[in-house]
């Protein structure tokens, strides 16, 4: 009588970045901590200021919806989860022939993001998303762009509690007395091009459940 077959258990690991890079990824900050989505600077101009931007967008509470909640709600899995890119070489970079257009692929189940030429436009590199099947859809593709170019990293929240506080019979110039100043409004694309990262080495991806 055959014994029951082995489970495979997936490693974990220490997530750490490279200097200058920023990396988002489900492991460990150290071996005393518990797995969860880490996010990784690696000095040398990689700030923790700015993988808080990245966890404003992925999982701050203190919106309405974050990234990692809605793509788990659509079959995703959170430990699947990677994300990177690196600044912009320090002093002057030599000129570099322009790479041959190409689109990349997602595997199936699979959830991508890269730097690219997309297939109406060979001309204007922008971010380019991109899907496999299996459960990984254009809709799913929609609402990660919607998080990178569309959502607002500097106030994450405050609508929120305008709108909480505004029903608990606050004025708006109360409310605005009691959030202070609102930031100037920022995407998370745009605050990385501003910081100088290299949108050449920006990688995301997630993978369906089904197909981790």
């Amino acid at each position: 009588m055959s014994g029951s077959p082995a489970i495979k258990h997936r490693r974990i690991y220490q997530i750490e970045a490279k200097p200058r890079t920023l990396k988002v990824a489900w492991g460990r900050d150290d071996i005393y901590n518990s797995p969860s989505i880490v996010y990784a600077f690696g000095g040398h101009g990689a700030r923790s200021s700015d993988a808080h931007l990245l966890m404003s967008i992925f999982e701050d509470k203190l919106r309405y919806t974050n990234l990692v909640s809605i793509l788990e709600e659509r079959g995703y899995d959170k430990t699947t989860l990677k994300f990177s890119v690196a600044l912009k070489p320090e002093g002057e970079a030599p000129a570099t022939n322009r790479k041959r257009y190409s689109l990349k692929k997602a595997k199936p189940g699979e959830l991508r993001v890269y730097w690219g030429y997309p297939p109406e436009d060979r001309h204007t590199k922008q971010l380019c998303y991109v899907w496999g099947g299996a459960g990984a859809a254009r809709p799913d593709a929609r609402v990660v762009s919607n998080a990178f170019e569309e959502w607002d990293v500097n106030n994450p929240g405050r609508e929120r509690l305008e709108n909480e506080w505004s029903r608990l019979g606050y004025g708006r110039e109360q409310i605005q007395r009691m959030l202070g100043p609102k930031e100037p409004s920022e995407t998370l694309l745009e605050a990385l091009i501003q910081r100088g990262y290299d949108m050449d080495t920006l990688h995301f991806s997630i993978r369906q459940k089904d197909a981790a």
